[in-house]
């Protein structure tokens, strides 16, 4: 039994968002709790008001007014997740995170076997800015892997490990396998893109011997050119994949992610993405 946590944007929740999460959890043979997570900043206050008498006043009408529709939508999407998971019969717990930071996240990883985000569980759009503070904060911070999930769940058919001969990307190897011990049978491809002019996968006679142990079906595949746009390319008509990514030897995940193969991946495509680092 493995202990799932899923960030949860409360004000924008959908049924799909929990099938993923609740189906990814099953599979893990895992308990799920859901963090819910609500924003209370995220509104907007028009810069006049004819009829107020100051403009403190009217600021703070405005904003008792926000603060109370804000509190009725979220009221009314926890009824909407609870009357999900009664219809679909998830054993799912609800845990009310009322204000959005990643600090509670982040603490309660440490007690956590995975963490699963939605990549639309972001207060900037990825296709504008790139992954947000809070996805990238998540994702240096957190205690325990992460799953960046598409917005669709579909069948896993094939596990991509990205390699390197690094000690991060073969930590994500080694967790991965560690999670998802029931997958034993699924193909797995090792990419590893030449570095530093080398063509031999570094360590490959030691990575055989671990992998063989874990899994019955796996293949390696060269790649060429930087890494980020080969690794991209390799990747741009997988459906029914999950990707693994570590540090790739960085010092911080943060300098990692500012020109990475993660974030082009996390941004272009549409399949789970495994992070995590030491």
């Amino acid at each position: 039994m493995k202990r799932i946590l899923a960030a949860m944007d409360a004000l924008h929740f959908r049924e799909e968002e929990l099938d993923y999460f609740y189906k990814v959890s099953q599979q893990l043979d895992g308990e799920l709790t859901v963090l819910f997570l609500r924003d209370n900043t995220g509104f907007a206050i028009p810069a006049s008001n004819p009829t107020a008498e100051t403009d403190v006043e009217f600021v703070e009408q405005m904003i008792q007014k926000k603060m109370s529709q804000q509190q009725e939508a979220y009221i009314e999407k926890c009824k909407e997740f609870i009357d999900a998971c009664n219809r679909k019969n998830y054993k799912v717990t609800l845990q009310e995170v009322h204000e959005w930071s990643t600090e509670t996240i982040v603490y309660e990883s440490m007690f956590a076997d995975l963490l699963l985000v939605n990549y639309y569980t972001t207060q900037v759009p990825l296709h504008e800015k790139g992954i947000s503070g809070f996805i990238e904060d998540v994702l240096i911070n957190a205690s325990c892997p992460v799953i960046i999930t598409p917005d669709e769940y579909k069948p896993i058919d094939e596990i991509v490990f990205t390699y390197n001969g690094t000690k991060s990307s073969m930590f994500a190897i080694k967790r991965w396998t560690q999670i998802f011990q029931n997958l034993d049978e699924i193909p797995i491809r090792v990419i590893y893109v030449e570095e530093n002019n080398s063509k031999e996968v570094p360590g490959k006679s030691f990575l055989d011997k671990y992998l063989s142990v874990h899994f019955k079906n796996v293949s390696y595949m060269k790649l060429e050119g930087e890494p980020s746009n080969a690794i991209y390319s390799f990747l741009a008509h997988k459906v029914n994949c999950m990707v693994t990514f570590g540090a790739f030897g960085r010092s911080r995940l943060s300098r990692f992610f500012r020109k990475s193969q993660s974030e082009k991946v996390i941004k272009m495509l549409n399949i789970p993405i495994f992070v995590t680092h030491p």
